[in-house]
């Protein structure tokens, strides 16, 4: 009551019967003149009857979720849009197909680009997908343009080549050829992520190669099947 009686009873006297008072109330509203600013933030009031080690976890979730979840999802995202263009292709793929595609490339070439994409570079590599691997050679190795009068030769270098190439031609091949049933369930994933990514990586390989040719006869076309693959064509 004291209190109350101070502060408010006291001070609308003060107003009421000082002029100078009454002039500062009229002027700032309070009869004692201009008062500090003060900002606050309104919290629920569960946590501020909270303390010790609850107090301590929820505030550091707080954190988490209001400071530092927003700015990974930031940094993931400009990662990412630093790393892909806006067809989601990634900008090393771009430089690579820039640097191979020559106006010369023979078209049986075209292959060979096409698989240098850093998509297919992440490729995981595994030791148990080595014995698939060769009998997926054995059954699609008419298709990978290797010269038959040299043809130990050309599979020793088809082979050396780094493992997520060979992976990727082959399961390329094996969809041109229609041997993917062949598959083991170890690849199919890898089979699955290669689909999936080729029809952007086809779209910018075109835009590429219009560029270079400069209106020259050379026609690409893409079937895209119930089994999401394709089929690439070139004239």
């Amino acid at each position: 009551a004291h209190k109350y009686f101070v502060e408010f009873i006291a001070k609308a006297y003060q107003a009421l019967t000082d002029p100078i008072a009454r002039e500062n109330y009229e002027k700032y509203g309070h009869p004692d003149g201009r008062q500090g600013f003060q900002m606050g933030i309104a919290l629920p009031q569960f946590l501020l009857n909270i303390d010790g080690a609850s107090g301590g976890i929820l505030l550091l979730w707080i954190v988490g979720v209001c400071i530092l979840l927003p700015l990974v999802i930031a940094v993931i995202y400009l990662s990412r849009s630093s790393k892909y263009t806006g067809n989601y292709v990634m900008h090393q793929t771009l430089s690579t197909y820039y640097y191979l595609m020559k106006p010369s490339l023979a078209p049986s070439k075209v292959m060979d680009v096409f698989i240098k994409a850093a998509e297919y570079m992440e490729i995981p590599v595994r030791r148990t997908d080595d014995e698939p691997l060769q009998k997926l050679f054995m059954l699609v190795r008419s298709e990978l343009n290797l010269d038959l009068k040299n043809i130990k030769q050309e599979q020793a270098k088809f082979w050396k080549q780094h493992p997520a190439l060979v992976k990727t031609e082959l399961l390329v091949q094996a969809q041109l050829t229609r041997e993917f049933a062949a598959l083991s369930p170890s690849l199919q994933s890898d089979f699955k992520r290669i689909l999936e990514t080729a029809p952007r990586l086809l779209e910018e390989l075109m835009k590429i190669a219009i560029i270079i040719h400069k209106g020259d006869l050379f026609h690409v076309l893409i079937s895209v099947g119930p089994t999401n693959g394709f089929i690439l064509h070139l004239v």
